[in-house]
Protein backbone atom coordinates (compact mmCIF):
# COMPACT_ATOMS: atom_id res chain seq x y z
CA UNK A 1 0.00 0.00 0.00
CA UNK A 2 1.35 3.43 -0.93
CA UNK A 3 2.13 6.21 1.51
CA UNK A 4 -0.37 8.49 -0.22
CA UNK A 5 -3.15 6.02 0.48
CA UNK A 6 -2.37 5.85 4.18
CA UNK A 7 -1.82 9.57 4.78
CA UNK A 8 -5.51 10.64 4.94
CA UNK A 9 -6.35 7.91 7.44
CA UNK A 10 -3.42 8.85 9.69
CA UNK A 11 -4.28 12.53 9.50
CA UNK A 12 -7.93 11.90 10.24
CA UNK A 13 -7.07 9.76 13.24
CA UNK A 14 -4.73 12.40 14.65
CA UNK A 15 -7.23 15.26 14.46
CA UNK A 16 -9.44 14.38 17.44
CA UNK A 17 -6.35 13.63 19.53
CA UNK A 18 -4.91 17.10 18.91
CA UNK A 19 -8.19 18.81 19.82
CA UNK A 20 -8.38 16.60 22.89
CA UNK A 21 -4.96 17.81 23.97
CA UNK A 22 -6.11 21.41 23.67
CA UNK A 23 -9.13 20.69 25.84
CA UNK A 24 -6.89 18.90 28.36
CA UNK A 25 -4.56 21.91 28.50
CA UNK A 26 -7.55 24.20 28.90
CA UNK A 27 -8.80 22.07 31.80
CA UNK A 28 -5.37 22.24 33.44
CA UNK A 29 -5.24 26.02 33.18
CA UNK A 30 -8.86 26.37 34.32
CA UNK A 31 -8.04 24.32 37.42
CA UNK A 32 -5.07 26.57 38.10
CA UNK A 33 -7.31 29.64 37.77
CA UNK A 34 -9.57 28.22 40.48
CA UNK A 35 -7.08 26.72 42.95
CA UNK A 36 -4.65 29.68 43.09
CA UNK A 37 -7.25 32.30 44.16
CA UNK A 38 -8.65 29.84 46.71
CA UNK A 39 -5.18 29.35 48.22
CA UNK A 40 -4.65 33.11 48.30
CA UNK A 41 -7.99 33.53 50.07
CA UNK A 42 -7.07 30.85 52.63
CA UNK A 43 -3.68 32.49 53.24
CA UNK A 44 -5.34 35.88 53.78
CA UNK A 45 -7.75 34.34 56.30
CA UNK A 46 -4.85 32.83 58.23
CA UNK A 47 -2.95 36.11 57.98
CA UNK A 48 -5.90 38.04 59.41
CA UNK A 49 -5.79 35.95 62.63
CA UNK A 50 -2.90 36.94 64.89
CA UNK A 51 -2.74 33.46 66.45
CA UNK A 52 -2.71 31.56 63.15
CA UNK A 53 -0.37 34.09 61.60
CA UNK A 54 2.14 33.69 64.43
CA UNK A 55 1.87 29.90 64.24
CA UNK A 56 2.09 29.39 60.48
CA UNK A 57 3.86 32.29 58.80
CA UNK A 58 6.16 33.49 61.59
CA UNK A 59 7.16 30.40 63.57
CA UNK A 60 6.73 27.65 60.98
CA UNK A 61 7.03 29.26 57.54
CA UNK A 62 8.44 26.09 55.93
CA UNK A 63 5.50 24.08 57.28
CA UNK A 64 3.08 26.68 55.92
CA UNK A 65 4.67 26.48 52.48
CA UNK A 66 4.55 22.68 52.50
CA UNK A 67 0.94 22.70 53.70
CA UNK A 68 -0.28 25.07 51.00
CA UNK A 69 1.75 23.24 48.36
CA UNK A 70 0.21 19.88 49.32
CA UNK A 71 -3.30 21.29 49.37
CA UNK A 72 -2.70 23.02 46.05
CA UNK A 73 -1.37 19.92 44.32
CA UNK A 74 -4.18 17.72 45.66
CA UNK A 75 -6.85 20.25 44.76
CA UNK A 76 -5.36 20.85 41.34
CA UNK A 77 -5.35 17.14 40.53
CA UNK A 78 -8.98 16.74 41.55
CA UNK A 79 -10.15 19.87 39.72
CA UNK A 80 -8.20 18.95 36.59
CA UNK A 81 -10.01 15.61 36.26
CA UNK A 82 -13.40 17.21 36.80
CA UNK A 83 -12.62 20.12 34.48
CA UNK A 84 -11.39 17.88 31.69
CA UNK A 85 -14.55 15.78 31.71
CA UNK A 86 -16.71 18.89 31.96
CA UNK A 87 -14.98 20.69 29.08
CA UNK A 88 -14.99 17.61 26.84
CA UNK A 89 -18.72 17.20 27.43
CA UNK A 90 -19.38 20.90 26.84
CA UNK A 91 -17.42 20.99 23.59
CA UNK A 92 -18.82 17.73 22.21
CA UNK A 93 -22.40 18.77 23.01
CA UNK A 94 -22.17 22.12 21.24
CA UNK A 95 -19.84 21.26 18.37
CA UNK A 96 -22.46 19.61 16.15
CA UNK A 97 -24.87 22.50 16.65
CA UNK A 98 -22.20 25.05 15.75
CA UNK A 99 -21.17 23.10 12.65
CA UNK A 100 -24.79 22.72 11.54
CA UNK A 101 -25.37 26.44 11.99
CA UNK A 102 -22.41 27.30 9.79
CA UNK A 103 -23.60 24.95 7.06
CA UNK A 104 -27.16 26.31 7.00
CA UNK A 105 -26.24 30.00 6.74
CA UNK A 106 -26.91 31.78 3.48
CA UNK A 107 -24.14 33.48 1.59
CA UNK A 108 -25.04 36.96 2.90
CA UNK A 109 -25.21 35.75 6.51
CA UNK A 110 -22.00 33.79 5.95
CA UNK A 111 -19.98 36.86 5.05
CA UNK A 112 -21.59 38.84 7.87
CA UNK A 113 -20.55 36.12 10.30
CA UNK A 114 -16.97 36.21 9.01
CA UNK A 115 -16.88 39.99 9.44
CA UNK A 116 -18.27 39.91 12.98
CA UNK A 117 -16.04 37.04 14.13
CA UNK A 118 -12.94 38.68 12.64
CA UNK A 119 -13.83 41.90 14.42
CA UNK A 120 -14.35 39.96 17.63
CA UNK A 121 -10.89 38.38 17.47
CA UNK A 122 -9.14 41.73 17.05
CA UNK A 123 -11.35 43.46 19.61
CA UNK A 124 -10.77 40.74 22.22
CA UNK A 125 -7.04 40.77 21.52
CA UNK A 126 -6.78 44.53 22.07
CA UNK A 127 -8.95 44.33 25.20
CA UNK A 128 -6.62 41.72 26.71
CA UNK A 129 -3.57 43.81 25.82
CA UNK A 130 -4.89 46.98 27.40
CA UNK A 131 -6.57 45.40 30.44
CA UNK A 132 -3.62 43.21 31.42
CA UNK A 133 -1.28 46.18 30.98
CA UNK A 134 -3.32 48.11 33.54
CA UNK A 135 -3.02 45.31 36.13
CA UNK A 136 0.69 44.46 36.20
CA UNK A 137 3.70 46.62 35.25
CA UNK A 138 5.32 43.74 33.36
CA UNK A 139 2.49 43.77 30.81
CA UNK A 140 2.48 47.56 30.56
CA UNK A 141 6.19 47.49 29.71
CA UNK A 142 6.03 44.48 27.37
CA UNK A 143 2.78 44.97 25.47
CA UNK A 144 4.06 42.77 22.65
CA UNK A 145 4.01 39.77 24.99
CA UNK A 146 0.21 39.65 25.10
CA UNK A 147 0.11 40.52 21.40
CA UNK A 148 2.31 37.54 20.51
CA UNK A 149 0.23 35.23 22.70
CA UNK A 150 -2.97 36.31 20.94
CA UNK A 151 -1.34 35.96 17.51
CA UNK A 152 -0.20 32.47 18.48
CA UNK A 153 -3.75 31.56 19.51
CA UNK A 154 -5.18 32.99 16.30
CA UNK A 155 -2.69 31.06 14.19
CA UNK A 156 -3.43 27.77 15.93
CA UNK A 157 -7.16 28.40 15.73
CA UNK A 158 -7.18 29.10 11.99
CA UNK A 159 -4.98 26.03 11.45
CA UNK A 160 -7.61 23.93 13.24
CA UNK A 161 -10.51 25.34 11.20
CA UNK A 162 -11.10 22.03 9.37
CA UNK A 163 -10.97 19.89 12.52
CA UNK A 164 -13.60 18.79 15.00
CA UNK A 165 -14.82 19.40 17.58
CA UNK A 166 -15.36 23.15 17.42
CA UNK A 167 -13.96 24.61 20.65
CA UNK A 168 -15.90 27.88 20.77
CA UNK A 169 -18.02 26.98 23.87
CA UNK A 170 -14.95 26.89 26.13
CA UNK A 171 -13.97 30.51 25.36
CA UNK A 172 -16.32 32.24 27.80
CA UNK A 173 -15.50 29.99 30.79
CA UNK A 174 -11.77 30.41 30.13
CA UNK A 175 -12.14 34.17 29.79
CA UNK A 176 -14.07 34.41 33.07
CA UNK A 177 -11.51 32.27 34.91
CA UNK A 178 -8.62 34.30 33.47
CA UNK A 179 -10.21 37.52 34.72
CA UNK A 180 -10.78 35.88 38.12
CA UNK A 181 -7.17 34.71 38.39
CA UNK A 182 -5.50 37.96 37.34
CA UNK A 183 -7.70 40.15 39.53
CA UNK A 184 -7.03 37.82 42.47
CA UNK A 185 -3.28 38.03 41.91
CA UNK A 186 -3.46 41.80 41.51
CA UNK A 187 -5.62 42.72 44.48
CA UNK A 188 -5.77 39.72 46.82
CA UNK A 189 -2.14 38.57 46.91
CA UNK A 190 -0.25 38.92 50.17
CA UNK A 191 2.51 41.11 48.78
CA UNK A 192 3.67 42.90 45.64
CA UNK A 193 5.72 39.96 44.36
CA UNK A 194 4.13 40.27 40.91
CA UNK A 195 5.14 43.91 40.57
CA UNK A 196 8.86 43.28 40.06
CA UNK A 197 9.82 43.78 36.42
CA UNK A 198 12.63 41.44 35.26
CA UNK A 199 14.22 44.02 32.95
CA UNK A 200 13.83 47.75 33.35
CA UNK A 201 14.38 50.54 30.85
CA UNK A 202 16.03 52.62 33.56
CA UNK A 203 17.47 51.89 37.00
CA UNK A 204 18.34 53.73 40.19
CA UNK A 205 20.77 53.32 43.07
CA UNK A 206 17.68 53.06 45.28
CA UNK A 207 16.30 50.15 43.27
CA UNK A 208 15.75 47.07 45.43
CA UNK A 209 17.41 44.88 42.80
CA UNK A 210 20.67 46.81 43.21
CA UNK A 211 20.65 46.35 47.00
CA UNK A 212 20.41 42.55 46.93
CA UNK A 213 22.81 39.79 45.90
CA UNK A 214 22.49 38.56 42.35
CA UNK A 215 20.76 35.31 43.33
CA UNK A 216 18.22 37.14 45.51
CA UNK A 217 17.52 39.66 42.76
CA UNK A 218 16.93 36.81 40.31
CA UNK A 219 14.60 35.10 42.81
CA UNK A 220 12.45 38.21 42.99
CA UNK A 221 11.80 37.89 39.25
CA UNK A 222 10.49 34.31 39.44
CA UNK A 223 6.85 35.30 40.20
CA UNK A 224 6.87 37.71 37.25
CA UNK A 225 8.18 34.99 34.93
CA UNK A 226 5.56 32.54 36.19
CA UNK A 227 2.88 35.18 35.64
CA UNK A 228 4.09 35.71 32.07
CA UNK A 229 4.06 31.96 31.32
CA UNK A 230 0.60 31.31 32.77
CA UNK A 231 -0.94 34.38 31.15
CA UNK A 232 0.64 33.56 27.78
CA UNK A 233 -0.97 30.09 27.79
CA UNK A 234 -4.34 31.46 28.91
CA UNK A 235 -4.32 34.12 26.19
CA UNK A 236 -3.53 31.48 23.59
CA UNK A 237 -6.35 29.23 24.79
CA UNK A 238 -8.84 32.10 24.77
CA UNK A 239 -8.08 33.03 21.17
CA UNK A 240 -7.87 29.52 19.67
CA UNK A 241 -11.63 28.67 19.75
CA UNK A 242 -12.74 32.01 18.26
CA UNK A 243 -10.22 31.80 15.43
CA UNK A 244 -11.12 28.16 14.79
CA UNK A 245 -14.81 28.96 14.40
CA UNK A 246 -14.06 31.96 12.20
CA UNK A 247 -11.83 29.77 10.03
CA UNK A 248 -14.54 27.08 9.94
CA UNK A 249 -17.00 29.60 8.51
CA UNK A 250 -14.41 30.97 6.07
CA UNK A 251 -13.90 27.50 4.59
CA UNK A 252 -17.40 27.69 3.10
CA UNK A 253 -16.89 31.14 1.59
CA UNK A 254 -15.21 32.30 -1.57
CA UNK A 255 -11.53 32.67 -0.75
CA UNK A 256 -11.05 36.25 -1.91
CA UNK A 257 -14.37 37.49 -0.52
CA UNK A 258 -13.78 35.66 2.76
CA UNK A 259 -10.39 37.25 3.27
CA UNK A 260 -11.87 40.62 2.35
CA UNK A 261 -14.51 40.25 5.07
CA UNK A 262 -11.80 39.07 7.46
CA UNK A 263 -9.79 42.23 6.83
CA UNK A 264 -12.87 44.44 7.07
CA UNK A 265 -13.89 42.84 10.36
CA UNK A 266 -10.39 43.24 11.78
CA UNK A 267 -10.47 46.96 11.03
CA UNK A 268 -13.94 47.19 12.59
CA UNK A 269 -12.70 45.45 15.76
CA UNK A 270 -9.87 47.94 16.14
CA UNK A 271 -12.30 50.81 15.48
CA UNK A 272 -14.74 49.49 18.09
CA UNK A 273 -12.17 49.53 20.89
CA UNK A 274 -10.96 52.94 19.68
CA UNK A 275 -14.53 54.23 19.99
CA UNK A 276 -15.06 52.71 23.43
CA UNK A 277 -11.72 54.09 24.64
CA UNK A 278 -12.57 57.51 23.23
CA UNK A 279 -15.77 57.39 25.31
CA UNK A 280 -13.66 56.70 28.45
CA UNK A 281 -15.28 53.33 29.08
CA UNK A 282 -13.59 50.66 31.19
CA UNK A 283 -13.07 46.89 31.20
CA UNK A 284 -16.65 46.25 32.31
CA UNK A 285 -17.96 47.58 28.99
CA UNK A 286 -15.14 45.98 26.99
CA UNK A 287 -15.69 42.51 28.37
CA UNK A 288 -19.48 42.93 28.23
CA UNK A 289 -19.29 43.60 24.49
CA UNK A 290 -16.90 40.69 23.90
CA UNK A 291 -19.00 38.32 26.05
CA UNK A 292 -22.20 39.35 24.29
CA UNK A 293 -20.72 38.60 20.86
CA UNK A 294 -19.33 35.26 22.00
CA UNK A 295 -22.63 34.35 23.62
CA UNK A 296 -24.57 35.20 20.47
CA UNK A 297 -22.70 32.50 18.54
CA UNK A 298 -22.78 30.02 21.41
CA UNK A 299 -26.58 30.21 21.67
CA UNK A 300 -27.02 28.34 18.40
CA UNK A 301 -30.45 27.07 19.42
CA UNK A 302 -33.02 29.53 20.72
CA UNK A 303 -35.73 26.94 21.34
CA UNK A 304 -36.94 26.59 24.91
CA UNK A 305 -36.00 25.05 27.20
CA UNK A 306 -32.36 26.11 26.94
CA UNK A 307 -29.75 23.38 27.11
CA UNK A 308 -26.99 23.06 29.71
CA UNK A 309 -24.31 24.52 27.45
CA UNK A 310 -26.48 27.63 26.99
CA UNK A 311 -26.73 28.15 30.74
CA UNK A 312 -22.97 27.70 31.05
CA UNK A 313 -22.42 30.36 28.39
CA UNK A 314 -24.84 32.74 30.08
CA UNK A 315 -23.26 32.16 33.48
CA UNK A 316 -19.72 32.65 32.17
CA UNK A 317 -20.71 35.85 30.35
CA UNK A 318 -22.28 37.25 33.52
CA UNK A 319 -19.21 36.19 35.52
CA UNK A 320 -16.94 38.17 33.16
CA UNK A 321 -18.96 41.32 33.83
CA UNK A 322 -19.49 40.80 37.58
CA UNK A 323 -15.87 39.96 38.38
CA UNK A 324 -14.60 42.93 36.37
CA UNK A 325 -17.12 45.30 37.97
CA UNK A 326 -16.57 44.10 41.54
CA UNK A 327 -15.16 46.99 43.65
CA UNK A 328 -11.94 45.38 44.86
CA UNK A 329 -10.71 48.80 46.00
CA UNK A 330 -13.79 50.75 47.14
CA UNK A 331 -11.76 53.81 48.15
CA UNK A 332 -9.99 54.06 44.80
CA UNK A 333 -11.67 55.38 41.66
CA UNK A 334 -10.38 53.74 38.48
CA UNK A 335 -10.68 55.98 35.43
CA UNK A 336 -9.78 54.54 32.04
CA UNK A 337 -8.77 57.40 29.79
CA UNK A 338 -8.28 56.79 26.07
CA UNK A 339 -4.60 56.14 26.81
CA UNK A 340 -4.08 54.84 30.34
CA UNK A 341 -5.54 53.92 33.73
CA UNK A 342 -5.86 56.79 36.20
CA UNK A 343 -6.47 55.93 39.87
CA UNK A 344 -7.84 58.66 42.13
CA UNK A 345 -7.94 58.27 45.91
CA UNK A 346 -7.80 60.39 49.05
CA UNK A 347 -4.78 60.47 51.37
CA UNK A 348 -5.17 60.31 55.17
CA UNK A 349 -4.49 64.06 55.31
CA UNK A 350 -7.41 64.74 52.96
CA UNK A 351 -5.32 65.56 49.88
CA UNK A 352 -6.09 63.93 46.55
CA UNK A 353 -3.73 61.18 45.33
CA UNK A 354 -3.59 60.43 41.59
CA UNK A 355 -1.70 57.52 40.04
CA UNK A 356 -1.43 56.64 36.38
CA UNK A 357 -0.57 53.27 34.81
Amino acid sequence: MSLAATTPAVTGAARPDFSSRIVTLAASMASLCVIVPLLICAARIIKSSSVLDALFFQRLPILAILFFSAVGVAGYGRLKGLGERWLHDLVETSSEQLAARGEKERSTALYSTITVLSGLTLFLELVLIRWQGSLFPVFALYKNFTLLACFCGLGIGYALAHRRPLLLPMTLPLLALTIFLLISLRYASLSDIFFFVPVKEETSVFDLHNMLPEWASAALNIPAYLLLIVTFILNVLIMVPVAQFCGHVMLRANTLAGYGCNLLGSIAGVGLLFLLSWLWTGPVIWFAVAAALLLAYQLVSYELPLERNHYIGLGAAMACIIITAYPVEPMVQNIYSPYQLIQKSTKPDGLMNILSA
